[in-house]
């Protein structure tokens, strides 16, 4: 079963509902934690990832040992994930998880960002990029910095699922396309 978004979005979206209406949504931040410790363990322990994914296994079975790894007692929290382990889709707790945080961050008044350099930027630089960010979005901005030396030169954004590409090697790429569709005319 393959990973989809619109799923997945419906149970982030759900479960933002029940924090709702249970009054527990300045909570978020803990069950995005409890979350990404589930998270971890799949990632990290096979046995796990197996276990919780086995059709042979009760769902009730399943979800005991979700709740152990998430390390609460969270009436709420169990609910969810007992919902998530009956309609067997455990495999989305990843691309909910992401949903669930960027939710956060939209309460929070934060937008994150990728950017990507072809090399080490000054503070200075990286602060006039915030800034810019900041006036243009109207939030406060996460970046998260990463250094990929096949750009060439220049930098990549990616804001809100677009990216924007100022990178030399994305300059060659786009007069590679357009040599390619004149046929090099």
């Amino acid at each position: 079963m393959r990973n989809s978004y619109s799923v997945a979005k419906r149970y982030s979206d759900a479960l933002i509902k029940l924090l709702s209406e249970n009054k527990k949504l300045n909570e978020l931040d803990t069950y995005i934690s409890n979350l990404q410790n589930i998270i971890s363990e799949m990632n990290e322990n096979q046995v796990f990832y197996d276990l919780i994914n086995s059709p042979l296994l009760p769902d009730d079975f399943i979800t005991k040992k979700i709740v152990e790894k998430a390390n609460t007692e969270d009436e709420v929290f169990k609910k969810f994930l007992n919902f998530i382990v009956i309609k067997k889709r455990q495999n989305l707790l990843p691309l909910v998880s992401k949903l669930l945080i960027n939710f956060s961050y939209e309460l929070k008044n934060i937008v994150l960002v990728d950017l990507i350099s072809a090399k080490e930027l000054e503070e200075s630089t990286i602060d006039t990029i915030k800034n810019n960010l900041k006036s243009k979005t109207g939030r406060n901005v996460n970046l998260d910095l990463t250094i990929d030396e096949s750009l060439i030169g220049g930098i990549q954004i990616y804001l809100d699922d677009k990216l924007f590409d100022y990178s030399v090697k994305g300059y060659l790429n786009s007069v590679k396309e357009i040599y390619a569709v004149n046929g090099g005319d």
